[in-house]
């Protein structure tokens, strides 16, 4: 679990997720969640070379990257609510996964760059 204070400790309530890491990424030596590797793999139907065709959704390390850090799970709020979110960031994207959504809506993913200019940038 990552604290607002950045430590990291143990919790294994959220062992009832059944979340499980799913692959490792060798370049640049993080662990991948399952949730997030089932979310890069998903079909659907795409438009490509003219023509409609099923297919994966998107290249994931074009549109996401590759894993900055490791999974975390927190506890946050979202719209006045706590709730458990596991959370890990990538070169271009921060991917949250929260198990209370409805199943569409259980990985979000969250543009670093606009975080990052708000932060720095504005007042």
């Amino acid at each position: 679990m990552l604290a607002q204070n950045g430590s990291v400790s143990q919790d294994e309530r959220f062992a009832a997720y059944q979340v499980t890491i799913a692959d490792y990424n060798e370049a640049l030596g993080h662990n991948i969640p399952g949730v997030f590797t089932d979310f890069f793999a998903r079909q659907g139907v795409i438009y490509e070379a003219g023509e409609f065709r099923q297919g994966q959704v998107m290249n994931w390390q074009f549109a996401v990257g590759l894993p900055i850090s490791e999974p975390y799970w927190a506890r946050v709020m979202v719209g006045r609510t706590e709730r458990d979110v596991l959370m890990q960031a990538f070169e271009r994207r921060v991917l949250t996964y929260t198990p209370d959504n409805p199943p569409d809506w259980r990985v979000e993913m969250g543009n670093v760059g606009q975080h990052y200019w708000r932060w720095r940038y504005e007042e």
